[in-house]
């Protein structure tokens, strides 16, 4: 049993490199050989990229779900590129912030592989509004500054070269997953080289315990505080809400304290997440007062 959760803040951002990682376990086990069957438990960015690894690497696999991928987690993402959210701040030690960042840039160079190849990836324009730089500096914390190279073409722009409502704004190009796309092609891929998915819901560690494989890997995310009886995952509870798509906004925006505008081709999604309060992971509706006020006095 390999448990591979994923991260609140950034699982859908650093799926493909903790998947490296979690895949990479095997090789310090005594580890099966290729074509052994082995089922995820899971189907949102985490399990797809841990199932198509575990592919990859030539084994059989089988993705065991409680939900389809429409009804994930992963699926109202805002997924664009940006692992921000796993640190409240620095690391605790340096061996784990260079752990992150071995995952991050993993991750990163696997999504920027599929932009542009029909798996709902592109790169695009970002902005971070405010009225002063420091902030735009300190705001991006530790993460930012030590994946700078990621974030290309970091340029600090005036009143008169951007369009929101403050005096500066950071623009750097960086990664959309648009998370529906996305997932349905990383399922067809998974099928089409051999992969099978089943949607029914594990009670209990003994239902894992019945499957066949030899090797299982767990990547149900917060569902583990269930199944496995693991409370020291925390849930973290986003607010989440759609508009139709605006003509002309192609581009993402971060805003303090984690309030977003992420273009998809379906919506245009306005949100703030990271908030790990209670089990329910999107609340949908209740605090539109709050949030989209404060979206639109930045945006104007």
């Amino acid at each position: 049993m390999v448990h591979h959760y994923g991260h609140g803040g950034g699982g859908f951002s650093l799926s493909w490199g903790t998947g490296e990682m979690a895949v990479g376990l095997l090789d310090d086990l005594d580890a099966p050989p290729e074509r052994t069957p082995v089922t995820v438990l899971g189907a949102g960015a985490v399990g797809l990229a841990t199932a198509r690894l575990l592919q990859e690497r030539g084994h059989d696999v089988g993705i065991v779900s409680a939900d389809p991928i429409d009804a994930t987690t992963s699926a109202v993402a805002g997924a664009s590129w940006y692992p921000v959210g796993v640190f409240a701040g620095a690391p605790t030690t340096e061996a784990r912030g260079r752990v992150f960042e071995r995952a991050a840039r993993r991750a990163h160079a696997r999504f920027a592989a599929l932009a542009d190849h029909g798996f709902g990836v592109r790169w695009g324009d970002e902005y971070v509004p405010d009225n002063s730089p420091e902030r735009i500096e300190a705001g991006h914390g530790w993460v930012f500054r030590r994946l700078r190279d990621l974030y290309a073409g970091g340029e600090l722009l005036g009143k008169d070269a951007h369009p929101f409502a403050t005096r500066y704004a950071l623009r750097y190009r960086t990664l959309f997953m648009d998370a529906p796309v996305y997932l349905a092609a990383m399922l067809d891929a998974f099928r089409a080289n051999g992969g099978s998915i089943d949607i029914r819901r594990l009670g209990s560690v003994d239902d894992v315990r019945a499957l066949p494989a030899q090797v299982v890997f767990n990547c149900t995310g917060v569902g583990a505080r269930a199944l496995f009886g693991d409370h020291t995952v925390t849930p973290v509870r986003g607010r989440l809400f759609h508009l139709e798509p605006q003509p002309g906004v192609d581009y993402g925006v971060q805003i303090d304290d984690f309030r977003y505008v992420v273009p998809r081709s379906s919506a245009l999604l306005l949100g703030t997440s990271w908030e790990p309060e209670g089990s329910g992971i999107v609340q949908e509706g209740r605090d539109a007062e709050s949030v989209i006020p404060e979206i639109a006095r930045v945006t104007g």
